[in-house]
């Protein structure tokens, strides 16, 4: 069997080659477009270029220079933003299957009882996050007028979610002082000491079986987060009507998205090795954005004064340049 062969019959790799598909039958007249405004800047800087050397006269070529101006920014533009929203998209399907992977072969290895490393996979959930949230910047929003609101309530419950599970899932086992270590070995001692299990024990035991069955998530692993990454992947790349190419990006259903992360986000809440730690990461992100939103206040007021004060002066300079010359010229 070639690699080929595996690779189509590995069902990991076909879901990442269904969501492929679907990415590019979504965005193919976009991408049809895109080629076009690219020889379509290809074409207008070398007419600009001929046109340039043709002439002699330097205020006609500020003039044509300012001519040609605005068509190149509108293609630049184009360009620009509906190649990086479609990068970052196919960027986007890579690092989920890149994760979703990673944590097949920590299965592997857990089943082969060989020790396992945690770092691949947190750089792979982490280049997700970082994917997912420059992928919706660059997206434009199917949601009521007002946006703001939900986009910064999706962006809390994805920062929320990921710090949540990377401490839950990718612990810091350092000792930082000798009470640490003492605390340490008193807990090792204890389930070393445990031979027979409690009834409490056996009873949670049972419950976490019945949870299993019917597809609940009672303590978060590698494997629920295996299930999180194959529904985000889902829910982003299923397959639609062809994206419109008369706009430099095309649409995600925003709510839809701040719906799935409020529902895990409530799953992680619920799970009994994430309860704690969801509360702080929760708090500690709240804070941040209120702090970032402070900031930004600040950050635009400054702006507008910024704006104020520049068109002061041009009004002051184009005003005393008209009075000047109305002097000189009675």
């Amino acid at each position: 069997m070639n690699k080929k062969t595996k690779k189509l019959k590995n069902p990991l790799w076909t879901w990442y080659w269904q969501n492929l598909k679907n990415v590019l039958s979504n965005v193919r007249y976009r991408l049809l477009f895109l080629v076009f405004v690219i020889l379509s800047a290809v074409a207008l800087l070398f007419l600009l270029s001929y046109v340039l050397n043709l002439t002699t006269n330097w205020v006609l070529q500020i003039f044509l220079l300012l001519y040609f101006l605005f068509p190149l920014y509108l293609v630049f533009s184009y360009g620009y933003r509906s190649y990086s929203q479609i990068l970052y998209e196919l960027s986007l399907n890579s690092s989920i299957h890149g994760a979703r992977k990673e944590i097949k072969k920590l299965r592997e290895r857990r089943k082969q009882r060989q020790e396992e490393d945690f770092r691949p996979l947190q750089v792979k959930v982490n280049k997700v996050r970082i994917d997912l949230k420059n992928f919706i910047d660059f997206s434009e929003i199917l949601t009521p007028p007002i946006y703001n609101y939900e986009l910064d309530r999706l962006q809390k419950g994805i920062d929320v979610f990921f710090n949540s599970i990377s401490e839950v899932l990718f612990p810091i086992r350092h000792v930082f002082s000798r009470a640490q270590r003492m605390e340490q070995q008193e807990t090792l001692d204890y389930y070393q000491s445990v031979e027979h299990p409690t009834e409490e024990e056996l009873a949670e035991q049972f419950e976490e079986m019945q949870k299993e069955e019917i597809g609940e998530i009672d303590w978060f692993d590698i494997y629920a987060l295996d299930e999180f990454l194959q529904y985000l992947g889902d829910t982003l790349f299923a397959h639609t009507k062809a994206f419109s190419p008369f706009s430099h990006k095309h649409p995600i259903n925003l709510i839809m998205l701040s719906r799935f992360f409020d529902y895990w986000n409530s799953v992680v809440s619920s799970c009994r090795n994430c309860k704690s730690i969801f509360e702080k990461a929760k708090n500690d992100v709240e804070e941040y954005y209120k702090l970032l939103g402070r900031r930004e206040l600040l950050r635009r007021q400054r702006m507008r004064r910024l704006v104020d004060d520049a068109l002061i002066i041009i009004i002051s300079v184009v005003v005393s340049a008209i009075v000047n010359y109305l002097i000189k010229f009675p």
